[in-house]
């Protein structure tokens, strides 16, 4: 698939770990929810897209993370739990 900024067939599919905060003052007693998504990133123009694993998605549409990370472990230490270590993204 092309880039859909320059057009560009110049991508690469990366790891990343994100950490989506609800908006607004009322998002600041919500707990952000942390993604592990594969991004796809443009080396010609740096734009980029991912997709939101299905866990987080519903966590994002019920508006509280629970306190759990996509691997379904309980609370990594940004959602202020104990550390989770993983060497692997899940899907």
């Amino acid at each position: 698939m092309a880039c859909r900024s320059c057009r560009s067939k110049n991508q690469t599919e990366l790891g990343a770990e994100i950490n989506i905060h609800f908006p607004g003052r009322e998002g600041l007693d919500k707990p952000a929810v942390l993604a592990y998504p594969v991004v796809v990133v443009c080396l010609d123009c740096g734009f980029f897209r991912y997709k939101v694993p299905a866990s987080e998605l519903l966590l994002l549409e019920t508006g509280s993370s629970k306190n759990r990370c996509s691997t379904g472990e309980v609370a990594c230490p940004e959602v202020g739990g104990p550390e989770i270590m993983s060497d692997t993204i899940p899907d």
